[in-house]
């Protein structure tokens, strides 16, 4: 079940960000997301297989790593930093 929060105009609004700066082909800002989002990102990655670490709500060297594989596995621009759409997409995960 998706339940959309307060905060989905804020993420439609990064993600708009996102898609602007990489249309011009810049490096994008790296993003200080709060740790419930984090969480949330280690829960998608957990059930998508990608991660085995804490759910610490910490961008940690493991779920760096998982973010990388997860990208790779998706045909995503590797990075293992997350992004807005990474986390919209790993809040979907079954």
């Amino acid at each position: 079940m998706l339940m959309l929060t307060s905060a989905a105009p804020a993420a439609t609004a990064m993600v708009a960000a996102w898609q602007a700066v990489a249309t011009a082909g810049e490096k994008p800002r790296r993003i200080k997301w709060p740790p419930d989002d984090i969480r949330a990102a280690q829960r998608g990655l957990e059930r998508a297989g990608f991660y085995r670490g804490k759910i610490s709500g910490s961008l940690n060297k493991q779920t760096h790593e998982a973010l990388k594989a997860y990208q790779r596995a998706h045909q995503l621009r590797v990075t293992g930093e997350l992004d807005a759409a990474a986390l919209t997409r790993l809040k979907l995960e079954p």
